[in-house]
């Protein structure tokens, strides 16, 4: 099961805390690692081989210098990936970055499993790619379509969407 983690507040987020979350999701999710500071998006795969074995440095490995308050931000949105559908990829690790032409940028993680994904890409016309994880395509189906197909899905979640125009922190568990 994957890790979701996060900070929104008015100050900056500390980045000790921070640091903390990151490395105590290692237990739930080695797979992949990803984080959003400050409106930059950082991802990682496969721990073990791109990642330094300390878990003390993982932080500092993945934003890649000295961790200071203003270069987290005041919105943090993190996510360690333990793979239960789709390869281990970059491009499979979250936070999945949306953004449109008309200027909409939101980042989505995902902790669950999404059993009628498949019904729902169809209904919704989005492309559900062999090797890619149900929370991609969920999360392109919300960023289209809005809140209301929440009580669609089938399964068991937890969902974090940053809305970068927005300046806010959506978070969401629910079961069908």
């Amino acid at each position: 099961m994957c890790n979701n983690f996060g900070y929104s507040g008015k100050k900056y987020a500390n980045p000790f805390a921070i640091k903390l979350l990151a490395i105590y999701g290692r237990r739930r999710g080695k797979d992949g690692f990803g984080i959003v500071c400050d409106k930059k998006l950082f991802k990682y795969c496969g721990y073990n081989t791109q990642l330094q074995a300390d878990e003390s440095d993982s932080f500092e490995v993945v934003y890649g210098k000295t961790i200071s308050k203003e270069s987290l931000g005041n919105i943090i949105v993190g996510h360690n990936r333990a793979r239960s559908k789709g390869t281990i990829t970059k491009a499979n690790t979250h936070p999945f970055l949306y953004n449109s032409i008309e200027g909409k940028t939101w980042y989505f993680t995902h902790n669950g499993t999404i059993s009628n994904i498949d019904e729902l890409a169809k209904q919704y016309n989005v492309a559900n790619e062999v090797g890619e994880v149900d929370s991609k395509v969920f999360g392109e189906i919300l960023y289209k379509y809005g809140f209301n197909v929440l009580s669609e899905y089938e399964g068991f979640a937890a969902f974090s969407i940053y809305s970068v125009e927005e300046d806010a922190l959506y978070i969401w568990k629910g079961f069908s």
